[in-house]
């Protein structure tokens, strides 16, 4: 995910950083990739009220030959500011603006996905805050709920809203949010609902991948989408390299939520200095290249490709490597010489891990 904060910055990243993505990727990949999209609030709404930016826009996906079948609306503006931490929640689902703004986006999605099903929109998991999960949220997730049996009325575009878990947040795991979603959704009201599946936040709460597909099955909930992502793991006392490295990402935009010796803590700032110099097992909530497994300082990528294999036999079918965290990584996380060319090799070990051809062809 490139930085869009507005739909200029949108088509210049298309523009721009995603065709250096796609000049480095063997030909057998880059003629079956496809691009997930990402709009802010306000991109959304200048894609809306200017239809030649849009058209440009357009014009470029099938210049690069990228098919669209996914959205990201869970940030919905300024995801790459200074400080984002539990801003990017906000507006929660109890507010009527996260509703206009995923309606806005599942607009685009429409017109821009190359396929009539299988198409998806990943959310917060409601809020921050416990009390996001409400009465009032449910109302406003009925009202993007009716928003797409219309488009699929009118455009035969069948997209599901994908509800993501992330550690410490309203839902921190998977199977909690398909039985609330079970819960409070009738059958129908769940064809248009789903689940997005981040491997690298149920590796931090330390969730078993099989129990999330075996609950998604058993309640009728669609894995609408498994976001394939390393979060970062060491399982012995921190050195001192390994100390700063943490220390430096406190500093960064995001949360950095860390299950240490089995408790989970919402942020790199809320260990304690014994967890620091005792913690042996650690979880960090931290999206690192899945193209690699080891980093220096002890540093290793949790495990991915299980997960991958089990979604497959589950039949999942949309499938996404998560990026934006790559351009705020130090070097000895990405190594690669600039982000594009790091990017295009999690593309091929995704590929790689789908069955899927990545030779010169």
């Amino acid at each position: 995910m490139f930085p869009a904060d507005d739909a200029a910055q949108a088509v210049d990243s298309l523009n721009v950083s995603m065709r250096k993505v796609v000049l480095q990727l063997p030909s057998a990949v880059a003629a079956n990739i496809s691009y997930g999209l990402y709009f802010s609030d306000r991109a959304a709404r200048q894609f809306a009220e200017s239809p030649q930016l849009f058209a440009e826009y357009q014009a470029t996906l099938a210049e690069l030959n990228l098919k669209v079948t996914t959205a990201n609306a869970f940030p919905f503006g300024d995801f790459h500011a200074e400080v984002v931490k539990e801003q990017v929640f906000l507006p929660d689902w109890r507010e009527q603006s996260r509703v206009d703004y995923t309606c806005r986006v599942a607009d685009l999605l429409a017109q821009l996905a190359t396929s009539n099903n299988g198409l998806s929109i990943s959310t917060c998991p409601f809020g921050y805050a416990a009390a996001a999960a409400s009465a009032q949220s449910i109302s406003n997730v009925r009202q993007v709920v009716e928003h797409l049996r219309q488009l699929h009325s009118q455009t035969g575009k069948h997209i599901r809203l994908a509800f993501e878990a992330e550690p410490c947040s309203c839902f921190s795991d998977s199977v909690a949010l398909i039985d609330y979603l079970a819960d409070s959704f009738c059958s129908d009201e769940l064809r248009y609902l789903g689940i997005c599946f981040d491997l690298c936040h149920s590796a931090v709460t330390d969730e078993a991948y099989a129990a999330v597909f075996e609950r998604a099955a058993q309640k009728n909930v669609v894995i609408a989408k498994v976001q394939i992502s390393s979060a970062l793991q060491r399982d012995s006392v921190l050195c001192e390299s390994s100390s700063r490295d943490l220390h430096d990402l406190a500093g960064s935009a995001y949360f950095h939520q860390c299950m240490v010796d089995g408790s989970l803590y919402p942020d790199i700032e809320s260990l304690t200095p014994s967890l620091f110099s005792a913690g042996r097992a650690w979880r960090i909530h931290c999206h690192v290249p899945i193209c690699h497994s080891s980093y220096d300082s002890g540093w290793q990528g949790t495990s991915w490709r299980p997960a991958v294999a089990a979604a497959i036999s589950a039949q999942v079918t949309d499938f996404e490597v998560e990026t934006y965290t790559l351009s705020l990584l130090n070097t000895k996380f990405i190594k690669a010489e600039n982000i594009e060319d790091c990017i295009a090799q999690e593309i091929c070990a995704g590929f790689l891990a789908l069955g899927l051809d990545t030779s010169t062809g």
